[in-house]
C-alpha cells in the first residue's frame, strides 16, 4: 500500500467483555467461616463474566446457598446468609460486611447445614494478591484480622476499578503509527457512560490519516484491545468500522 494512509472515520461497539476473567487474574478470593470450634476456608472462584457490585453480591449468596451456609425464615421463607458484598456511593467503596453467627439456629427458622460455632463470631474474607484487589479496592490481606461478634464493615482502601478495561484501542495491520508507542493503533476510546451490552460509538473530530506500511495486501485486519494491549474479547458480534482511504497521486 505505497503511498496510503488510513483514517478512522467512526466506530460502534457494544460493551460487551468481561470485566472478571482468567486474563486479568481477578476471579478468585477466599471465606473463612466459623465451624463449631474452628474454622473452614473455602476457595471461591467466580466464573468469567460481565459483573457489577450487586453481581458479584449475588455470586456470593448464591456461592452461600449452594454451600447450605444458611438459614430459612419459617414463615416468609427468607433466606439470610452471613455475609455481602455491597456498593457504597458515600464513601465510593465496595463494602464487604460480615455478620456474626450465633451458637445455635434462631428460633422461627431453619438452619440448612450450618454447624454452629461454640462464641458468636463472623466470616472473614481473604483478598490474594491478585486482580480482585483491583475489583473491591482492598489490598491483600484477611478481613477482619480477628473475628468479631457485632457487625463488621471493610471498606475499599483503595478506588474500587469495577473493570481493568479503562481504555479501548482499534488496531489495523496495515498502519504504521509513529505517534503511538504501539504503531498499529488507528484510534483510542473509552466506554463513557454506556453499561454493559449498551452501544458505544465512537467517532473522531477529525480524521486523521496514519501512514500505511509498505507493500500489497489483501485485505485489512482490525483488532480491539485494552489499554495495555491485551486482546478485547466482544460477546457481540455487531461491529461497524468505517474508515477511509487515502492515497496520494503524482
Amino acid at each position: 500500500m505505497s503511498d496510503a494512509r488510513i483514517g478512522l472515520k467512526s466506530v460502534s461497539i457494544y460493551n460487551s467483555w468481561n470485566n472478571i476473567d482468567p486474563q486479568y487474574d481477578n476471579q478468585t478470593f477466599s471465606i473463612i467461616f466459623p465451624n463449631g470450634v474452628g474454622n473452614t476456608t473455602y476457595n471461591i472462584t467466580i466464573a468469567a463474566g460481565i459483573y457489577t457490585i450487586s453481581d458479584l453480591n449475588n455470586y456470593l449468596r448464591n456461592w452461600f446457598i449452594s454451600q447450605n451456609l444458611y438459614i430459612t425464615n419459617n414463615t416468609t421463607q427468607d433466606i439470610t446468609v452471613y455475609a455481602q458484598f455491597q456498593a457504597n456511593g458515600t464513601a465510593y467503596s465496595v463494602d464487604f460486611v460480615s455478620f456474626p453467627l450465633p451458637v445455635s439456629t434462631p428460633a422461627g427458622y431453619t438452619n440448612a447445614g450450618i454447624t454452629w460455632p461454640t462464641t458468636v463470631r463472623g466470616p472473614q474474607i481473604i483478598i490474594n494478591a491478585n486482580g480482585f484487589r483491583s475489583i473491591t479496592g482492598y489490598n491483600a490481606g484477611t478481613y477482619p484480622t480477628v473475628q468479631q461478634s457485632t457487625i463488621y464493615t471493610k471498606q475499599s482502601d483503595n478506588v474500587p476499578i469495577i473493570s481493568p478495561v479503562q481504555s479501548v484501542n482499534l488496531t489495523c495491520d496495515a498502519v504504521m503509527n509513529t505517534f503511538s508507542t504501539t504503531s498499529n493503533v488507528i484510534h483510542s476510546f473509552t466506554s463513557k457512560s454506556a453499561g454493559s451490552g449498551q452501544l458505544i460509538d465512537s467517532s473522531p473530530n477529525e480524521v486523521s490519516f496514519i501512514d500505511c506500511q509498505q507493500g500489497s495486501r489483501e485485505g485489512l485486519l482490525f483488532e480491539f484491545t485494552d489499554q495495555l494491549g491485551r486482546p478485547l474479547a466482544l460477546k457481540d458480534p455487531d461491529i461497524n468500522i468505517i474508515v477511509l482511504i487515502y492515497v496520494e497521486t503524482p
